[in-house]
């Protein structure tokens, strides 16, 4: 069953932006470990949910705000997964329109949007998780990244529901408007996985590929043409033009 098949508002316009730089961001990191015993320090009392934004990604929000504010408008509806470097990239955004201009602008967060829950290897060095997790590895490349769940953690196949739920929700809030979903890389996987019916090897392909930027923006438009209403990929992974994007 599609995810359309499910789906009876849509939004006119919809705008996925991955949130700007955080802290965990800029550390030193391979395969989601901490390369350093320094990195891991810095982050080892900071719920995943409470890491904000860099001084760097405060600024690239603000630059995202503009980017917005000329290639899609003034939205009806933002949607963040209310944490914390999600809703301080709004308020960067937001920073850059005009005064009064969201005010009929409904904001809302929704924890179905959020990241890949945490495991128990999140916390660790590479050289932690290969002496303690030495399997790993193996069982990744066996699995595949869609199916394949981190040590009690959440498998990218397990947010499809949660995610697809979100955007059912979102979308009735946004339905013939314009809406913005500000939330995360790997749940940015998860709707384009439904927004555009992918198969799981597609899923797969993509995973393996170079994840969304920071502040990378992905565009979508209801398509008219369509005998189902669905929504059309216009633009992936589009950020400002500037040296804090490169």
């Amino acid at each position: 069953m599609s995810f359309y098949d499910t789906c009876t508002n849509l939004p006119n316009k919809v705008l996925l932006c991955r949130h700007t730089e955080s802290t965990l961001n800029e550390l030193p990191r391979a395969k989601g470990f901490f390369l350093t015993e320094e990195g891991k320090q810095m982050m080892l009392n900071t719920p995943n949910h409470e890491i904000p934004l860099s001084i760097k990604g405060k600024e690239q929000a603000k630059l995202v705000g503009q980017l917005i504010g000329s290639c899609f408008g003034i939205p009806d509806v933002i949607v963040t997964s209310g944490y914390r470097r999600t809703d301080e990239t709004l308020v960067g955004i937001a920073s850059t329109f005009q005064k009064g201009e969201l005010n009929a602008t409904q904001i809302e967060s929704d924890v179905n949007f959020r990241e890949r829950d945490n495991d128990l290897a999140s916390y660790m060095t590479l050289k932690e998780a290969k002496e303690y997790f030495p399997w790993l590895q193996t069982y990744w490349e066996r699995t595949g990244p869609f199916f394949a769940k981190p040590p009690q953690g959440e498998s990218i196949a397990d947010m499809i529901p949660r995610v697809s739920l979100g955007l059912l929700q979102a979308f009735n809030l946004a339905q013939g408007g314009k809406l913005i979903i500000i939330t995360h890389a790997r749940t940015i996987a998860c709707c384009r996985y439904l927004l555009e019916s992918w198969d799981i090897c597609t899923m797969e392909s993509f995973l393996r590929g170079t994840e969304p930027k920071n502040g990378g923006c992905t565009f979508y438009e209801s398509d008219q043409s369509s005998l189902q209403k669905r929504l059309s990929l216009i633009e992936y992974n589009v950020t400002p033009k500037s040296e804090l994007f490169a």
